[in-house]
């Protein structure tokens, strides 16, 4: 929308160009002097619009809330699609979860996980999807132990994907917009909560098995 408002912008920047030219050489054609006022009220009027585009596009909190289960290996979010309901025809709503690593890009990260399509009721939406690969993040990690846990920072992003589309042939964020999709929460990472890796607790008591 802002693309195209700026060609038009531009286009009009041209007429105005030559409408006053047109003034410069034509000094007696009484038309000449209406077109450039209406040249220069309208590119105005233009750049009017792409400003408060600027200042008001920026992208709608839908994230209502977000977490993870530990226990079942699952992320989720409770999405607001009320302000989305104009994606609803082509689109299908996804949920993406991964864990924040300063080593890694988030939008490039294969270590995450995908949910599968929405369809956009124009209401909230519960999401729940499985770890999936987020689970790479702490093969390597020392696994802890006795009742010590280990946690991590998981982010939730949320994208509308083509209805063709299948989730499963998502690997990265970045795929998103290589697929026609939109990412809807900006930055990817942003969102974010602890989250504990499930590993299995380890008995480290001297005490002799029975």
């Amino acid at each position: 929308m802002i693309r195209d408002g700026w060609v038009i912008a531009i286009a009009s920047a041209i007429w105005l160009a030559y409408e006053y030219r047109r003034h410069r050489t034509d000094e007696n054609s009484s038309g000449s002097v209406g077109s450039l006022v209406f040249s220069s009220a309208f590119v105005s009027f233009l750049l009017g619009i792409l400003i408060a585009v600027r200042a008001t596009g920026s992208l709608p909190v839908v994230i209502q809330s977000y977490g993870g289960d530990p226990q079942g290996g699952t992320c989720l979010a409770q999405v607001d699609t009320s302000r989305l309901i104009g994606l609803a025809e082509d689109y299908r709503l996804v949920l993406l979860c991964g864990a924040q690593d300063p080593t890694k890009d988030a939008y490039d990260d294969p270590r995450i996980a995908i949910s599968s399509g929405f369809r956009l009721n124009g209401g909230p939406i519960t999401i729940v999807t499985p770890l999936g690969e987020i689970k790479e993040v702490w093969k390597d990690i020392p696994k802890p132990t006795g009742a010590q846990g280990v946690t991590f920072q998981m982010w939730h992003t949320v994208a509308a994907i083509p209805a063709a589309v299948d989730p499963a042939t998502i690997k990265r964020v970045s795929d998103i917009p290589k697929f026609g999709g939109r990412i809807l929460t900006d930055p990817v990472g942003g969102v974010a909560s602890p989250m504990a890796a499930p590993f299995p607790t380890i008995d480290i008591s001297n005490k002799p098995k029975s």
